[in-house]
């Protein structure tokens, strides 16, 4: 009964300062983010805990007890579930510290973007990350494999496979923000575009092939995550949000977000085939609620303390520190904590596992680490909100769009750095942080002549001041 208690009490506290963060913020990607981390973290405990106590959940994660290790009931689950209840209400209690309150004033000078520039970003991205593993989803097929499990380990594109993955993002994210302006209106807050059907088609046409090309692989990941940033900065965005246009999208992601996860590993056309439309529909929703996923990641914090895994006291800040180094230059490149934590449990190969973010800073600290992380997820995400709600206080064009992009950006990747150690940051800086404001900053940018010499300029104030005696180009 021990394990209900501290589940029940993290729980009920976890909720009262989730209910204090709302009536700060008023934002609701801080409560959709804040029920991911409690999904990814206690989630799986109530289940394990119900089924080890004799009862029956009807979930599918007991393979993991034989391809990872078995779960007991003992001292060390029950630190596990202490451990994991600091790490969630110590973010909580973060965020409150360094979220700013709500502020309901529309900034003066919203940021105008350009489609085409958002248009061609998209098509090139999602062209050239498709062109990487053409030949590779060919392979699969005609060896009658998986593409999802195929493809990520095939040879012969191993060294481009992580370069397909950050243009399908960018492919993902210029698509799905494009379109969240285009509905925005020409009153948008923060970013305005162009206004006119044919964006919102041609947009709708490139996330149409990005789709097929993530549905072949198996990767709802992406998906899901572009799709929260795009909702939630169009909830922002929008002066008077459009109820049917979230609804209908909403519904329209969610069941194609499923039917990637139904369709994992088998034929999409042998799946319609055998549970029909309404079948494939319902399954598609229904995979969603009952993916095994977090039980992995659930069960690496007890896995680490049942084994006494040895703390490796900073591996991951050399990991983070050497990433940019490409493993073709450096094959010998010193690991990632999961590599270490799937060798030091005793992984069955061939299977994929996930490490829980606070058992990451565990690894490499102990407790001092989960407070660690704990506070840095906490004030990270915090600290984005404060500057987005300081909008109008930047200086720069380029701080302005970082401002503007941080946190929803953040808020959408953070089931993804929920399942990666420290050595998460990188795809947050890089991929979540970099990328998107210069996509963005670029497609706010224009390229004026000035004394027939062409330079580029960024934002309104810039191109106004420019175009004295100076002819737009571009």
């Amino acid at each position: 009964m021990n394990y209900y208690l501290v589940l029940g009490m993290a729980t009920a506290v976890y909720v009262v300062l989730g209910t204090a963060i709302w009536y700060r913020t008023r934002s609701l990607a801080f409560i959709a983010g804040l029920a991911f981390i409690y999904y990814w973290t206690l989630w799986g405990g109530w289940l394990i805990v119900y089924d080890l106590r004799g009862g029956e959940s009807g979930m599918e994660y007991s393979y993991f007890y034989h391809k990872l290790f078995p779960v007991h009931l003992d001292s060390d689950y029950l630190t596990t579930l202490l451990l994991f209840s600091f790490f969630v209400v110590l973010i909580e209690v973060t965020v409150l510290l360094v979220a700013k309150p709500g502020d309901t004033q529309i900034p003066g000078r919203p940021i105008r973007i350009c489609h085409k520039k958002m248009l061609f970003i998209a098509t090139i991205s999602g062209a050239v990350a498709y062109i990487i593993i053409r030949r590779s989803l060919g392979a699969a097929a005609s060896l009658g494999v998986s593409a999802y499990q195929f493809v990520p380990v095939d040879p012969s594109i191993s060294r481009f496979f992580s370069i397909h993955q950050i243009l399908d993002r960018m492919c993902l994210f210029t698509t799905m923000i494009g379109l969240a302006v285009c509905f925005s209106g020409k009153k948008a807050k923060y970013i305005v575009g162009q206004q006119g059907l044919g964006y919102k088609v041609l947009y709708l046409a490139v996330l149409g092939g990005v789709f097929l090309m993530n549905l072949s692989i198996g990767n709802r990941r992406d998906l899901l995550a572009n799709f929260l940033i795009s909702v939630f900065f169009y909830l922002a965005n929008a002066p008077k949000p459009k109820k049917l246009v979230l609804t209908l999208g909403s519904a329209a992601i969610m069941a194609a977000v499923g039917i990637v996860g139904l369709t994992r590993g088998v034929s999409v056309m042998g799946t319609l085939g055998n549970l029909g439309a309404s079948g494939t529909a319902l399954s598609a929703v229904t995979t969603l609620v009952k993916s095994n996923e977090p039980f992995a990641a659930h069960m690496s914090m007890y896995g680490v303390l049942h084994k006494n895994v040895p703390l490796t006291y900073g591996s991951s800040m050399v990991a983070f520190a050497l990433s940019s180094i490409p493993r073709a230059v450096w094959v010998n490149r010193p690991p990632d904590i999961y590599t270490y934590y799937a060798g030091q449990v005793g992984a069955i190969e061939g299977q994929g596992y996930t490490i829980h973010h606070a058992t990451g800073w565990y690894l490499n600290f102990g407790a001092a680490g989960i407070a660690l992380g704990a506070v840095l997820l906490g004030w990270v995400w915090g600290s984005r909100w404060t500057k987005f709600q300081e909008f109008g206080e930047a200086r720069t064009y380029w701080s302005r769009i970082f401002r503007v992009i941080a946190f929803w950006t953040f808020t959408g990747y953070i089931s993804v750095l929920l399942r990666a150690g420290p050595e998460g940051y990188k795809t947050i800086l890089v991929e979540n942080f970099l990328v998107p404001t210069c996509i963005v900053g670029f497609a706010g940018s224009r390229l004026v002549l000035r004394l027939n010499r062409p330079r580029w300029v960024f934002g309104d104030k810039a191109v106004t001041a420019e175009q004295a005696g100076s002819q737009a180009a571009f």
